[in-house]
């Protein structure tokens, strides 16, 4: 087959495929998020369901001395700031350390920002989330931020953990000094209602010092973004740039266009692309 043949085939190939995209393609999307254990640090700048209608939304961070600025651009379109204080005085954090981790903490739709106050001995964040349209505080019962203190660094411990019962999420908030040989722990529990943390009950338990480790930290179902199949380009959205791509990936083995992992980029990767697509704009060329 002459260079000229070759060419023309793959103009064709082009023109096809793009017309069954036409046909095809359904602007639909979801977001997915996956447990993990531990806070994944998300950086600065990061995409997270933050107002919980399943799409990705940007959010940043940025230094501004004694605060911390966290601003989130929502995928319909809304863009929200809060200033969050920060305390200096340990030797600074960097702003890329700030954002702790998002986490489902009340029960509502979308992930609530953790994001470092002060850092020391006991360290304080303030969860963000979102209501109404824009980013608020979520305050810790009785006060705006949520105090973590590892018992035998700091006098006294001080922690927070997260469950369902009954399909209703459920806030324990410990607090434990030492006595004797063991740790003396109080736990209470408090449920989300409407707009407030209200305690249903307190219990104290005594513990021997390593099993008081797991009270002293925000125990919370952390969650990390899931990766978007069909974004090639990484820019948070499946389109005509990802379908671009694939095409100029056609009939090789370009790990980056073959979605399926079977070795060859073709219409098997293209439905996957499609299938996933989210991008509004029309595709042209």
């Amino acid at each position: 087959m002459t260079p000229h043949h070759a060419g023309m085939r793959q103009t064709g190939v082009r023109a096809v495929l793009l017309f069954a995209i036409c046909l095809l393609v359904q602007l639909t999307s979801t977001v997915g998020a996956q447990a993990v254990s531990t806070p994944p640090r998300l950086g600065a700048d990061t995409w997270v369901d933050v107002d919980g209608d399943g799409l990705a939304d940007h959010v940043t961070l940025s230094d501004l001395g004694a605060h911390t600025r966290v601003a989130v651009s929502t995928a319909r379109g809304r863009i929200s700031r809060v200033d969050v204080p920060f305390d200096d005085n340990q030797g600074g954090l960097p702003v890329t350390q700030r954002l702790l981790g998002a986490a489902t903490v009340d029960g509502r739709p979308g992930l609530e920002l953790v994001v470092f106050v002060a850092v020391g001995d006991c360290s304080h964040d303030q969860l963000l989330t979102w209501r109404h349209n824009t980013l608020v505080p979520l305050p810790a019962p009785r006060r705006l931020s949520w105090g973590v203190c590892f018992l035998g660094s700091a006098p006294f411990g001080e922690g927070y953990a997260r469950r369902v019962r009954h399909h209703r999420a459920q806030l324990l908030h410990y607090t434990g000094v030492t006595s004797g040989k063991k740790v003396s722990v109080r736990r209470t529990l408090y449920v989300w209602r409407t707009s407030r943390w209200v305690k249903q009950s307190v219990a104290t338990m005594r513990v021997t010092t390593p099993h008081s480790y797991k009270f002293w930290t925000l125990n919370f179902p952390w969650y990390t973004p899931a990766p978007m199949v069909g974004d090639i380009n990484g820019d948070h959205v499946v389109d005509c740039a990802d379908k671009s791509i694939l095409l100029d990936d056609w009939g090789t083995a370009m790990p980056r266009s073959d979605l399926n992992h079977d070795h060859v980029v073709d219409i098997q990767d293209l439905s996957i692309l499609i299938a996933h697509w989210t991008g509004t704009s029309t595709c042209t060329g």
